[in-house]
């Protein structure tokens, strides 16, 4: 099993699409050109089944220790992703952390992922390692809202937590630390009490569990992305 990390600063992918589809003979772009048909065809590309028969949802619960109504969700958000990446030519998109996994896990199946970037997506989605934290952040701020554009709403937090969540965590732990070293340092208590009691104020509030599993898993890393040329 994995263990569960903190959200990337970006996972985010490019294109490439002069690549051929590994397995499959197909250049990428070919086939689909109308927007509504490539969307449609992202989300009803079937997802990988294991050697032994285990539909793709059910290979995520084994591999997370996710339910299997949070691992149906995170597919339906990763078909999203891809459309986003595939609806914007020359533009870099930033998974959440869910979504990073269960691209990890399509992209292990060399071949199938191929032949659904080359027939469903029209170019092949690699992660990208390039670029600064600033640059990962403002990538996943124009992907929050480019998810809006296209879909009507804002991604779901249960999926896409906020990246304000993440912020807030850390200053409530420096916070209540810097509480306990002034406290240790006049070996007075109020400091300590007082440091605790605001960093618990601004602590994010619990979203629902997702596994055991984290960004790096199935060989996508934080600090990766998805995008297109």
């Amino acid at each position: 099993m994995f263990t569960k990390s903190p959200l990337p600063d970006g996972l985010r992918c490019h294109t490439e699409p002069g690549r051929m589809a590994q397995g499959s003979g197909v250049p990428q772009g070919g086939g689909i050109v109308d927007k509504s048909v490539r969307r449609a065809a992202i989300e009803a590309w079937p997802l990988p089944d294991g050697p032994d028969g285990a539909d793709f949802a059910t290979r995520l619960c084994a591999a997370t220790g996710w339910d299997r109504g949070f691992a149906e969700g995170a597919n339906g958000e990763y078909r999203r992703f891809a459309a986003l990446c595939a609806l914007e030519a020359g533009t870099r998109r930033v998974p959440s952390d869910p979504v990073a996994v269960v691209w990890g896990l399509h992209r292990a199946a060399a071949a199938e992922y191929a032949r659904f970037c080359a027939e469903a997506v029209g170019r092949y989605l690699a992660p990208d390692k390039s670029g600064g934290r600033a640059r990962r952040a403002k990538e996943a701020r124009a992907t929050r809202s480019a998810y809006f554009q296209e879909f009507g709403h804002l991604p779901p937090e249960r999926f896409w937590p906020s990246p304000q969540r993440r912020l807030r965590r850390h200053l409530a732990i420096a916070l209540a630390l810097a509480g306990a070293v002034a406290g240790l340092w006049t070996l007075a208590l109020l400091p300590a009490i007082a440091g605790a009691a605001i960093g618990v104020a601004i602590w994010p509030p619990n979203r629902p569990a997702t596994g055991r599993v984290g960004p790096g898993a199935f060989g996508i890393g934080a600090g990766d992305a998805g995008g297109g040329n």
